[in-house]
């Protein structure tokens, strides 16, 4: 776990953090970038999966993630930590393959699958499902679907029962405290 010098005095003077997780070679403009891999050389050196993201709680104003959560055994430890660390009210961009998506079965180190409904269990509405533990609460805020380039409308429509048709699911949810 590392802390780049740009991050500390980020947090030092009071500044914005904004944060990509699994940021690899190289983060989104505007954000801090943090992986686990030290060869990325990423500002924040941290294996989300088995140490806490090494920040103060409510210091960061917006996350990023993109094709990470599939890749971890414990979604829900991850969902804390990032609810830890933002601040109320902040949103958090989390884009994953869909669970009927060729590619998702093909990578042997994808460890999770999501459907659309999968944001339920981190959405504090969703009172009638189990939170397993975690006390992270989130609102959805947006939920979009990426179709394939040759996906039909009836495709599209149907797409529950079909294979190939969603590539991937952004969820963008907000954090309430």
């Amino acid at each position: 776990m590392k802390l780049k010098s740009t991050v500390q005095r980020a947090l030092i003077e009071g500044k914005k953090i904004n944060l990509d997780i699994g940021c690899g070679p190289k983060p989104i403009p505007g954000f801090f970038g943090l992986d686990m891999q030290e060869i990325l050389d990423p500002d924040i050196l941290c294996n989300v999966e088995k140490e806490p993201i090494p920040l103060p709680d409510n210091s960061v104003g917006a996350v990023y993630s993109q094709y990470l959560l599939e890749h971890v055994d414990n979604v829900g430890d991850v969902m804390q930590e990032i609810w830890r660390i933002t601040q109320p009210g902040a949103l958090t961009v989390i884009i994953v393959p869909h669970y009927a998506w060729e590619g998702q079965h093909k990578d042997y180190s994808h460890k999770t699958t999501f459907s659309e409904d999968s944001y339920k269990y981190w959405d504090c509405r969703e009172l009638s499902l189990p939170h397993y533990g975690h006390t992270s609460k989130f609102e959805l805020v947006q939920l979009d679907l990426r179709y394939a380039p040759w996906a039909t409308e009836e495709q599209k429509t149907n797409a529950r029962i079909y294979r190939n048709v969603i590539e991937n699911m952004t969820f963008i949810v907000r954090t309430v405290k």
